[in-house]
């Protein structure tokens, strides 16, 4: 996992919701009434073979077939319309038809807020989880539940009696490790959260180790097996160690580099400081290497002498590594070899071999007869751990 470059002074190096629903639904209640259908009378027809006379029939066949023609005493059948019909037929309920509305549930409607209409703060149950109720327009309107979420991945999150709870549950982290309220899953005996950079780590299970994600979020993963300096990419560092890009957006370079808090935590040489940020809290270590050996950087990167405000020197590894040699036109150090800088003459911008002064052995013999070990800069030069360091020059 490779974290954003970092700038080492001119050289670019370094969120339960309850949901309230108020419904209501209005049932019609239909009655219906019903009644007896009259008949109609029975009797049977005159089948008589002479004309009627007109009187009343009475019902029975004449026997001569002819009419004697007198006034026939039946009456009209009284039981053809029976008057009970209506108030005693059977199957039907003489309560169902009444006014029209069920007296019960019209009672219990009638008493509900939304018949009624709301006033003021009546809607409010007085529980600020479910939100603050309001009356609108007579009617009431739900408010917006609270939000109980603490962000905390183990934590079970609930509101009750207008406030909110964040119990703890390990049992949602992994063996070994503990739900702490505020920070997640983590060992209660690490101070830092959720887990620890420097050495000694904490706060990560048996063979995980505390990483920086590209967002500068810490996080617990299996550990690495790239040592302190050594190139990375794909693979992690071990555990204390974080991959950083030493080179260039266009030209990324992973080398791993030890998280510190102070100079104390970096302990590999005089060069080796705790001062490389990546714009949040936490520092790593320059690499403590030497520039003319080369020694303590990774073929991809070089070994250069650096200087902070206060005056105060260091030596770190930066890339991409170029294929500048000695007098090659250069721009920046990319451009040159390893143990080669581009350094500014009368003639322009030239990489030059590094070397030291003062010493028996000659640092530029290599190149040829001729070359000497130059000084940099105005007097006494640039000196490092009690080495003047310069470059070589015909």
């Amino acid at each position: 996992m490779l974290l954003n470059s970092y700038f080492l002074w001119w050289v670019v190096m370094v969120r339960k919701v309850l949901m309230v629903s108020l419904s209501a639904s209005l049932m019609a209640c239909a009655a219906g009434g019903g009644g007896g259908r009259p008949s109609t009378d029975s009797g049977t027809r005159d089948t008589g073979t002479s004309p009627d006379s007109g009187a009343p029939d009475s019902g029975t066949v004449d026997s001569g077939g002819v009419d004697s023609g007198v006034p026939d005493t039946g009456t009209v059948d009284s039981g053809a319309l029976d008057s009970d019909v209506l108030d005693t037929s059977v199957g039907v309920d003489a309560g169902e038809s009444d006014s029209g509305t069920d007296a019960g549930f019209d009672a219990g409607f009638d008493a509900a807020p939304m018949d009624a209409g709301c006033t003021g703060t009546s809607c409010d149950d007085g529980d600020a989880c479910n939100g603050v109720e309001t009356c609108v327009a007579g009617s009431c309107v739900p408010g917006t539940p609270m939000v109980c979420d603490d962000g905390v991945a183990c934590t079970i999150d609930s509101c009750a009696a207008s406030a909110c709870t964040h119990t703890p549950d390990s049992t949602m982290c992994l063996p070994g490790l503990t739900c702490i309220p505020g920070r997640g899953c983590g060992d209660p005996s690490c101070t830092e959260m959720p887990c620890q950079l420097t050495a000694p780590q904490c706060g990560c299970p048996t063979g995980q180790g505390c990483y920086l994600t590209p967002a500068g979020d810490r996080t617990c993963s299996p550990a690495g097996t790239v040592p302190e300096g050594g190139d990375c990419a794909a693979v992690q560092c071990v555990p204390g160690n974080g991959c950083v890009n030493v080179g260039t957006a266009a030209a990324p370079v992973g080398q791993c580099k030890r998280w510190c808090n102070s100079d104390a935590d970096c302990s590999a040489g005089p060069g080796d400081v705790c001062i490389i940020n990546l714009g949040g809290p936490d520092n790593l270590c320059t690499s403590n290497c030497d520039p003319v050996t080369q020694t303590g950087c990774s073929a991809t990167s070089a070994c250069s002498i650096f200087e902070e405000m206060s005056g105060r020197r260091l030596t770190d590894c930066a890339g991409p590594v170029g294929t500048g040699g000695q007098g090659s036109v250069c721009v920046d150090d990319t451009n040159c070899q390893r143990g080669f800088a581009c350094i500014n003459t009368a003639s322009g911008s030239q990489c030059l071999k590094w070397c030291r002064r003062g010493i028996a052995v000659n640092d530029c013999s290599s190149l040829g007869f001729g070359f000497v070990c130059g000084r940099l800069g105005p007097a006494p030069g640039l000196i490092f751990n009690g080495i003047e360091y310069g470059a070589c020059i015909f």
